[in-house]
């Protein structure tokens, strides 16, 4: 309970009329329920925020034999459900989008979306024929599983994770493409360590890092260690609050501290550590 009560939603999503916004949704439907999350992405800003979500269960177990109780047809239903949340918020939104992308990590669903609805029964065809009426199919792609935000809430995490949760939250859009850089990065300037890392899973003592206590996290970003990693809490809670190690005088760690600058509305040098370190 104290991590549901410490929880804070932000309402304020950060964009103006001269932004470039996007908006991104996300459907995910397993066995136990299925669930729709949109964001809205504003790539002048280098920001995302989850704007809206819904969550259904599935049918009860009396009706499992059912034939129109599957998994591909479970993610059809959620495809449905994330469609009419985008046509709502299309209307509601004074927003001129520049893109709109509508994932699902169902290669079946996405098929479906695209054939031509009288292939197929009547469950199945009434709701490709209602999908493709709220929104264009070109809206449609395909995500991995691990990158699909409405994961979180068709599976559930828990209150622990929740609150440190980038997926759910950011929806990973931006996160995906500076884990990436972040990493060319370390590897550029931390290769041996990386290696002793992967390898033996320690450094030698004549490291530069070895005071750090480094380790390489589930995506294989180096980070600072310390006692909290060894804290009896949830790994993905745990990780999110141990810096990621930059080289002080590479390019890009100068264009992120001068991002957090410009998003601190060019605040003292103190106020633009301080954020920075919540991080790096």
């Amino acid at each position: 309970m104290k991590f549901i009560a410490d929880l804070r939603i932000p309402r304020w999503v950060n964009c103006s009329r001269s932004d470039t916004i996007e908006m991104h949704g996300f459907s995910d439907a397993p066995e136990v329920g299925y669930a729709a999350a949109i964001y809205i992405v504003n790539r002048t800003r280098n920001t995302s925020h989850l704007l809206v979500a819904n969550a259904r269960v599935t049918p009860i177990e009396e009706d499992k034999n059912n034939e129109n109780v599957t998994i591909p047809r479970l993610e059809l239903c959620d495809a449905l459900l994330l469609a009419q949340m985008a046509e709502k918020i299309i209307k509601i939104l004074d927003i001129n989008f520049s893109r709109i992308c509508l994932w699902s990590d169902s290669r079946i669903v996405l098929d479906w979306i695209h054939a031509n609805p009288k292939r197929y029964k009547t469950f199945i065809a009434s709701r490709i024929a209602k999908i493709n009426k709220l929104v264009e199919k070109d809206w449609w792609s395909h995500v991995r599983s691990e990158d699909n935000a409405a994961d979180c809430a068709s599976r559930g995490i828990s209150p622990a994770e929740l609150s440190t949760h980038s997926l759910w939250w950011n929806a990973d859009e931006l996160e995906c493409a500076e884990t990436a850089i972040i990493k060319n990065v370390q590897q550029e300037s931390f290769a041996d360590e990386i290696k002793m890392l992967c390898t033996k899973g320690e450094l030698k003592n004549a490291s530069a890092l070895l005071k750090l206590s480094p380790f390489l996290d589930s995506k294989q970003v180096l980070r600072v260690g310390g006692r909290l990693k060894n804290a009896d809490l949830p790994y993905e809670a745990i990780h999110h609050s141990l810096s990621i190690l930059l080289p002080s005088k590479h390019a890009v760690t100068a264009l992120i501290i001068k991002n957090v600058h410009l998003n601190c509305l060019h605040g003292a040098p103190k106020l633009t550590e301080a954020v920075l370190r919540q991080k790096f």
